[in-house]
């Protein structure tokens, strides 16, 4: 074993934060959140120049695109896609360890997810997923306190650092092995539309973007009858706060 495990949870809490902060400071890219109050929003979609019907998708939309601050939802924060993308990278980072270790240490996954050997338990790669994963979701909660977060989300996350922790402890998990392999590496892919959306809809002119032409999707929005993304961001500063 290289280390242990529990550096490489502290490692990855360090390279997110600061990728979140270096994202969010640099004014370039514009990924500072912003704070809107709700009936702002609503003003937003009623001043659209379309039908009622029209109106009503809109303001599901930019609702979709925000998270209450408060129980009562009068103002809400825009997603922050700096987690979004170092969420993204950490989740490519496990999926490239799993792939590292099956062409590297095929046998692993043999004893772990064939033969059911709990001395698999002890593998070092595993070991160290394991420790990355309870200090990313101890991260991801504490970065995500701008908003209320569904109770799902909070009971998923708790059990999979218990289950992580458990083990790092010694304790044979292969399902979690399967899991962490299949469903939470792979999820770098769902963070890559959230990046996209959230982009797109910020109004964000972004290196991460720059072969995508701007023009040609704000002729579709204006084809649409939608022009929801620039008001919410670019428009007037009156009920906006930068966070």
């Amino acid at each position: 074993m290289p280390f242990d495990p529990l550096y490489c949870g502290l490692i990855t809490t360090l390279i997110c934060q600061f990728g979140v902060e270096i994202l969010e400071r640099w004014k370039v890219l514009h990924l500072a959140p912003v704070i809107r109050r709700r009936t702002s929003l609503e003003k937003i979609a009623e001043e659209q120049p379309v039908s009622p019907t029209r109106k009503e998708q809109i303001k599901t939309i930019l609702l979709k695109l925000t998270r209450s601050l408060d129980e009562e939802g009068r103002f809400r924060i825009q997603r922050r896609v700096s987690v979004d993308i170092m969420t993204g990278l950490w989740e490519f980072t496990l999926l490239m360890s799993a792939v590292f270790s099956l062409i590297f240490y095929p046998d692993f996954w043999y004893k772990a997810l064939i033969k059911m050997d709990k001395e698999a338990v002890h593998f070092w790669v595993w070991r160290q997923a394991s420790g990355s994963i309870i200090f990313y979701y101890l991260w991801f909660l504490a970065v995500n306190r701008q908003g209320v977060f569904p109770w799902g989300t909070y009971i998923h996350h708790c059990f999979a650092i218990m289950a992580a922790a458990l083990i790092l402890n010694g304790t044979f998990l292969p399902h979690a092995l399967w899991y962490g392999a299949t469903g939470t590496s792979l999820a770098f892919m769902v963070d890559v539309l959230f990046v996209w959306r959230g982009s797109r809809n910020n109004q964000i002119k972004t290196a991460f973007f720059f072969f995508l032409n701007p023009y040609l999707f704000s002729k579709k929005e204006k084809r649409m009858g939608c022009t929801c993304g620039g008001p919410f961001f670019n428009g007037k500063k009156k009920d906006a706060m930068h966070t």
